[in-house]
């Protein structure tokens, strides 16, 4: 990923991602952000980073989601909407359909895991 960041136009679309991670993000939007026609955006930015840039978002805003499921106390609905999903179902489809388990079910198990184990 570091070749990305050092891309100017891909390390504009990377830092609009991570500093607003809430927006509506579509490829062209990213585009318009890299000052870039789509399907170019779509090759530079695949090929810097590994993967096509709405599942680099997605990772993102599931990556984020975890570490907030896990660090705060806050509702499903709040994290879904702090990154970036139109509803908690929304979120609850996208996080079960990448990490196999609802949101809510990962934070409880996340807490059992951190429980010291009984002797």
């Amino acid at each position: 990923m570091v070749e990305g960041v050092a891309d100017p136009q891909i390390g504009r679309a990377l830092a609009a991602i991570h500093h607003n991670i809430r927006s509506p993000w579509s490829t062209d939007s990213l585009a318009r952000e890299a000052s870039m026609s789509r399907s170019a955006f779509v090759d530079r930015f695949t090929a810097l980073i590994g993967m096509p840039p709405i599942r680099y978002l997605t990772n993102w805003r599931l990556q984020t989601a975890k570490r907030r499921l896990r660090e705060t106390r806050k509702t499903i609905a709040q994290i879904a909407e702090e990154v970036g999903y139109g509803s908690d179902e929304a979120f609850s489809r996208a996080f079960k359909r990448e990490l196999g388990s609802t949101p809510s079910k990962w934070r409880d198990q996340q807490s059992v895991d951190e429980r010291p184990a009984k002797r």
